[in-house]
């Protein structure tokens, strides 16, 4: 009995010492893709040691150029560099978020979040991700399926995306109806062109003609950039 409550002891101790040595941190979001001429919201979240850690200042920097600075012990709080093409809404933007205009291709690359708490010694962290500044797709989509086939065959279908700088989602229907992602593969640049994407369908659970017609249909969609769809007419033996 006593060595089991000095194990719930220890373990306590274990973890309240855990909590008391969790790092400071910041966790970075920003769309993967966005179309040219548009605004973009890129957000920080702030994870101090402690909660009464104060906080000394956040940077944004765009491949380690600095463009925009949250500083609540100075004024102004907001600052923000003159970064070729880079428009910050400052208004829009605070301690936890940034938010660009007017985006342009040149703009595409790493974005990174700095913050630093006193403790009352400096403490720092950083995240970092990439955004995507695109213009819409251009081209069509390249869509087959097995045709003719029967009512019991396995269904194969290909699609391919216009080029595209960001992988595309993929999303197919049968019939109208929303094909289980389990039924088809994760999709890849297309080996004959690398621009492109490639999705490949396997249906197995049978096909329903309607005067010996189906329809297959392959969405793409490219988030906040793209959405585009092509059928083609299945026929049965």
């Amino acid at each position: 009995m006593l060595q089991y409550a000095c194990f719930i002891c220890v373990t306590l101790l274990a973890s309240i010492h855990c909590i008391s040595c969790l790092e400071a941190s910041v966790e970075v979001e920003v769309p993967i893709s966005v179309k040219v001429g548009n605004s973009a919201t890129l957000v920080c979240n702030l994870k101090p040691k402690n909660e009464k850690d104060h906080l000394s200042n956040v940077r944004w920097c765009k491949e380690n150029e600095e463009f925009y600075r949250f500083s609540p012990d100075d004024t102004p709080q907001k600052t923000t560099s003159n970064i070729p093409g880079i428009v910050v809404n400052v208004e829009e933007s605070s301690d936890k978020k940034v938010v660009l205009s007017n985006l342009q291709k040149e703009l595409t690359g790493n974005y990174t979040c700095e913050a630093s708490w006193t403790t009352p010694s400096t403490v720092t962290a950083k995240d970092s991700k990439e955004m995507y500044v695109m213009d819409e797709l251009k081209g069509d989509i390249l869509l087959e399926g097995t045709s003719p086939l029967r009512s019991t065959d396995n269904l194969f279908g290909v699609c391919v995306s216009p080029a595209s700088q960001v992988t595309p989602k993929f999303t197919w229907l049968l019939n109208g109806e929303q094909v289980s992602s389990e039924e088809s593969q994760p999709a890849t640049k297309n080996n004959k062109d690398p621009n492109r994407f490639i999705a490949y369908l396997k249906w197995t659970n049978g096909v329903s003609f309607v005067d010996g017609k189906a329809n297959l249909t392959c969405v793409v969609e490219v988030d906040g950039v793209y959405n585009a769809q092509k059928t083609v007419i299945l026929k049965s033996f």
